[in-house]
């Protein structure tokens, strides 16, 4: 040591600036003003929420259970209900007793002049009283088999005359196509055959023709 004096002075000095340094470095590192720093979340009450992420955005639909969109759909227009057809005030009994006093005489043979229609005895299941056009077989009074029937007609509950000019004997079948529409089986017999056998069949439908206001007929009437 006696011998290198200058030397030891200078290691010294080395060692202690180079203390200093250390202690400045740490000094530093512990301010708060870095602006290389990392960006800490913005507190809330509710918790860290990014800055870069909006929270007040309103979504234009909401998510149903199974992951769609739930959408409204627009209402259609709907039209007004069409009106009921006008229907008659008259019961079938009533019906039949107005059109026995409107039908022609069931002969026109001056000796069966006391001889009528017997609404009492009618059948009155084709009528009703809203239906296009409905019916009842009216029979005369102290009828046979053979006798004559006639097919009244009704439209809305409204007599509007019989089905043919003539009344065929032998009770029709009357069945109803549609609202509109009825198909007559007569019945007759043919050559040889008594009343009681009376095999012979003829069709026709009646139709009202609501354009015209009239009944229109198709098919074959029992022959003379």
């Amino acid at each position: 040591m006696r011998k290198y004096p200058f030397v030891s002075r200078i290691a010294i000095g080395a060692i202690a600036l180079a203390a200093t340094g250390v202690l400045a470095a740490c000094t530093g590192g512990a301010g708060s003003g870095d602006a290389d720093g990392p960006t800490s979340p913005i507190s809330t009450s509710a918790g860290s929420v990014s800055p870069s992420t909006p929270t007040n955005q309103t979504p234009e639909s909401s998510p149903n259970s199974t992951g769609g969109q739930v959408t409204t759909p627009a209402t259609a227009p709907t039209s007004p209900p069409e009106p009921a057809p006008p229907c008659g005030t008259m019961t079938a009994a009533q019906a039949a007793q107005a059109a026995a006093a409107k039908l022609p005489p069931p002969f026109s043979d001056p000796d069966m002049s006391d001889v009528g229609w017997d609404p009492s005895a009618a059948t009155l299941d084709g009528y009703d009283p809203c239906a296009a056009l409905g019916w009842i077989v009216m029979p005369i009074q102290g009828g046979t088999a053979s006798s004559p029937y006639a097919i009244a007609l009704f439209h809305q509950g409204q007599y509007i005359g019989r089905a043919t000019a003539k009344s065929y004997g032998f009770f029709p079948t009357v069945t109803r196509v549609d609202g509109a529409t009825i198909s007559v089986t007569y019945h007759w017999p043919r050559a040889n055959e008594s009343t009681a056998e009376a095999s012979g069949t003829s069709v026709a439908q009646f139709h009202f023709d609501s354009a015209s206001g009239t009944v229109k007929m198709t098919g074959s009437v029992p022959p003379q």
